[in-house]
């Protein structure tokens, strides 16, 4: 036997189907702008902009930590956002979520390694002007980290270690190949 009476069943009735008028399914053009990320394009390279940036795997600070980077200017690609939160991906190809409040839109590169006659891993020549004729400057390992200038079509201008000078284009991570640089 109920314990609600027939009027009172069809009050309740009523204020179960109100509030499922009341309910509307949240559509994308629904979601607040500040949920919905920058609005500017995915994917994209940053840079670290602090000391100790934890990393964690989904996007809110109850989600464990899953790595820490300790170096301003460490390029990292953005593959998605969400609030406050951003994807990233490393020179690895290591994923987790950061705060925005950690990334700075400064360009950065990493050196990747030229490949010696013997298969090992050689510098990469820092050069005066962006051509192979150019004085060399300085030669960087494998894994140093540079800020970013300009680039033409082979050529990109870096500054690292108090150096700048220019490295050849498809010995850097941390840009696109046909992006422009200015």
């Amino acid at each position: 036997m109920s314990s609600i009476s027939p009027p009172n069943r069809l009050f309740f009735v009523f204020l179960v189907l109100y509030g499922l008028f009341l309910i509307q399914p949240v559509m994308a053009d629904d979601v607040p702008p500040e949920l919905q990320g920058s609005g500017r394009p995915v994917p994209r390279f940053v840079t670290i902009d602090t000391n100790k940036a934890y990393v964690r795997t989904g996007p809110a600070p109850r989600y464990p930590v899953k790595l820490v980077y300790k170096k301003i200017g460490l390029p990292v690609e953005i593959t998605q956002e969400f609030d406050v939160w951003r994807k990233i991906k490393d020179i690895d190809g290591d994923e987790g979520w950061i705060n925005k409040a950690l990334l700075s839109d400064k360009r950065g590169v990493i050196i990747r390694s030229a490949q010696g006659k013997d298969k090992t891993q050689a510098p990469v020549d820092l050069r005066e002007e962006g051509r192979m004729q150019a004085r060399i400057i300085a030669r960087l390992e494998s894994g140093v980290v540079g800020r970013l200038g300009k680039c033409t079509e082979n050529w990109c201008q870096i500054t690292s270690g108090g150096y700048q000078g220019w490295v050849q284009r498809n010995y850097l991570w941390g840009l696109y190949p046909k992006e422009e640089i200015k």
